[in-house]
């Protein structure tokens, strides 16, 4: 505990968003058993109101951090004006200081966040990596606070239906966990194209399972359950417009051990979302339009994770080059032609070079390789053997 505690307020005091110094005069007879750390654009409150009614809500805070860029649109500053009074006139008023304020819907608490008024926005190209930074760099500091009673910071978003069993993970010591999904709506092309990318989704995350891949997680924010100590070990969120959640999974696994839990399943909205550069919004507008223009939606091949499994069962192949010193570019005969041209386009030489100057043993090898070969390259590898060897396939 003293070490975690350490980690964290070392994170704290260097790299947290400045809104954590305004918790200093925070409410002290006010304990909270879980947090759920949610950004919020353009929504309604009736993610609130089915937080509020389940049993989710005893004893627990909701930080909601009420988001946008200061190039947004009316029509966004609108909604987001809508949600902030919405709650703020429906709940129970019980501290503020600048821009934030507790609030109370029953047994619901809600940490309400202005990053939407004129002067507060979040910058564009930091988007909802910043807003749920800023979201968990709160929860940790109520943690250290003793205000926070769960090491385990709960990350979701506003079209998430969360189940009840959703609190009742493994205690275990992991850097994080990561749930089961699935997407619900209306019947309709939507709904349909949001199906496609779902079984995209679970198709990669099982073959690079079956491949042996440490990266094997789904990296939805809306999906995740974050350790504190290690949240603040790998210094957060990044700042991103997209992709965070991917970047944070993908040092999160660097410092730990990431779990995945079947059994607990967030249900998800499907709906249409233009509101980060990539994900599953602009997937599923382009599977939208691929099924309006009668073409199939293609993923990568089979045998690209065929390759890939290769790789992670015959690195022996790799660590035979450092362990003989050699300075030539060849590969053991276990690693074919397309593997090593993968492995060429993403650096394998300087990492090779790297482990030789320092003098690597072989299992300090094999955790070396774990971190440079992580779920970035991974993908890049990936990446590569589509590009030039096996084309995207039909999905079906």
């Amino acid at each position: 505990m003293a070490r975690e505690m350490r980690t964290v307020n070392k994170y704290l005091k260097r790299y947290a968003e400045k809104e954590i110094s305004l918790l200093h005069s925070f409410p002290e007879n006010i304990r909270f058993n879980h947090c759920i750390a949610i950004p919020a654009c353009d929504e309604k409150p009736d993610f609130v109101l089915r937080l509020k009614d389940s049993a989710l809500s005893k004893n627990t805070l909701l930080i909601l951090v009420v988001n946008q860029s200061p190039n947004a649109n009316n029509k966004m500053f609108n909604a987001n004006q809508q949600l902030h009074v919405a709650l703020s006139s429906a709940s129970s008023f019980i501290w503020k200081n600048e821009n934030l304020q507790l609030l109370k819907q029953q047994e619901l608490h809600i940490l309400l966040v202005d990053r939407y008024s004129p002067g507060k926005e979040i910058p564009e190209k930091e988007g909802v990596g910043r807003a749920r930074k800023l979201a968990c760099d709160l929860a940790a500091t109520l943690f250290i606070k003793e205000a926070l009673h769960s090491n385990w910071i709960y990350s979701t978003d506003a079209d998430a239906h969360l189940p009840e069993n959703y609190f009742s993970h493994s205690s275990e010591n992991l850097a994080a966990q990561v749930f089961n999904f699935e997407h619900i709506g209306d019947t309709g092309p939507v709904l349909d194209a949001t199906l496609q990318y779902e079984q995209a989704i679970k198709y990669y995350r099982k073959q690079l399972e079956v491949a042996g891949s440490p990266y094997a997680f789904y990296t939805l924010g809306s999906t995740l359950a974050v350790g504190i100590e290690a949240y603040c070990q790998v210094r957060g969120f990044p700042p991103r417009s997209g992709g965070e959640d991917f970047y944070l999974l993908n040092k999160l696994a660097k410092v730990g051990e990431i779990k995945y839990l079947e059994r607990v399943c967030v249900s998800i909205e499907a709906r249409l979302s233009e509101r980060v550069p990539f994900g599953t919004g602009p997937a599923v507008a382009s599977i939208l339009e691929n099924n309006k223009n009668g073409k199939p939606y293609c993923y990568y091949a089979p045998q690209v994770f065929v390759e890939l499994q290769t790789l992670l069962q015959n690195l022996n192949a790799i660590w035979q080059r450092i362990d003989n010193n050699t300075s030539n570019n060849s590969h053991a005969p276990t690693l074919n032609n397309k593997i090593v041209s993968a492995l060429t386009e993403i650096g394998i030489d300087n990492f090779v070079t790297h482990c030789k100057k320092q003098g690597y043993k072989q299992e300090a090898f094999a955790y070396q390789f774990k971190v440079w070969f992580d779920a970035f390259r991974t993908l890049k590898f990936i990446h590569h053997l589509q590009t030039h060897y096996y084309p995207a396939t039909p999905l079906q």
